[in-house]
């Protein structure tokens, strides 16, 4: 049986390991391209009749809170929308979404079957939704029912989001409340 060329196979040799080092530089360049993609998460609260985009979300709204004409304590139900919406490159994997309302607003629910509700020892009320995965150019929206009590005109509302790989994402909304009776429009 004759001997193989050694030379031949060392310039084979030579000719895979430069090949296997340009794949590989190849490989790390696709790799630090995937990990500076981020997600870019932002909330607020949706606008009504507008379209919703991460761009129109609001920090700031003014709800008019409709009052049963008897002089009841606290208004009739109000449905707010809080929007949440990923436009970055990148999926929030295991996001979840933390509203927080001050212990003025002590009647506040989510939608049915959706989020945690649960009070604190200082009487501000937290609803928690999650985990979801808020895929790139998605976003999601959470309804929340509360009676706004008589004499109060506003509300600060903590907002805070976090997810895998990420820092927590802190946003102050404000909601503002006017009054609204069977005899027109007006503060109480």
């Amino acid at each position: 049986m004759p001997w193989p060329d050694w030379q031949f196979v060392e310039h084979a040799s030579w000719l895979v390991v430069i090949a296997a080092g340009i794949v590989g530089v190849i490989q790390i360049g696709l790799v630090l391209r995937e990990l500076r993609k981020k997600a870019n998460i932002k909330v607020g609260l949706i606008m009504p009749d507008g379209v919703r985009k991460p761009e129109n979300f609001s920090a700031h709204r003014t709800i008019a809170a409709p009052w049963p004409a008897s002089g009841a304590r606290q208004s009739d139900r109000i449905k707010i929308p809080f929007g949440i919406a990923n436009s970055g490159d990148r999926s929030a994997v295991n996001l979840y979404h933390e509203l927080v309302f001050p212990a003025a607003i002590y009647s506040v629910t989510a939608a049915e079957g959706e989020g945690d509700v649960s009070r604190d020892g200082m009487g501000q009320v937290h609803i928690v939704w999650g985990p979801v995965d808020l895929h790139p150019r998605s976003g999601l929206t959470h309804y929340v029912f509360l009676h706004v009590p008589q004499d109060t005109t506003d509300a600060t509302v903590e907002s805070t989001a976090v997810f895998k790989d990420s820092t927590v994402l802190k946003t102050t909304l404000k909601l503002d409340f006017q009054a609204r009776t069977a005899r027109g429009w007006g503060y109480r």
